[in-house]
């Protein structure tokens, strides 16, 4: 799905529409659990539609990672896959020592 149509999807759900016609003409149900988890995930991390990758990938800067990834385990509809390089530094970060 184009970044553009994500962001319109986004929008009308945070203005609590139930549906949302594509640009395609098809009418998309948007009132649903998944979009609710979506969107407070996206305020609470201030994470913008510009900032989704078409690939559905997010670039966060390392202490909001951090934060989303102590978070994750209250997701219930929004799935989150962390790279390896992610995973090493949160390692890194945990067994950190001085």
């Amino acid at each position: 799905m184009p970044k553009e149509e994500l962001a319109n999807i986004i929008a009308s759900h945070r203005k609590k529409k139930r549906y949302h016609r594509l640009k395609n003409g098809q009418l998309l149900y948007i009132d649903t659990h998944e979009l609710d988890e979506l969107g407070n995930m996206m305020d609470q991390y201030h994470i913008l539609p510009k900032d989704i990758s078409e690939d559905g990938t997010i670039d966060l800067n390392l202490n909001r990672a951090h934060q989303m990834d102590l978070a994750t385990q209250d997701f219930q509809y929004v799935q989150v896959n962390r790279e390896e390089s992610f995973k090493d530094v949160l390692d890194h970060l945990k067994n950190y020592t001085s």
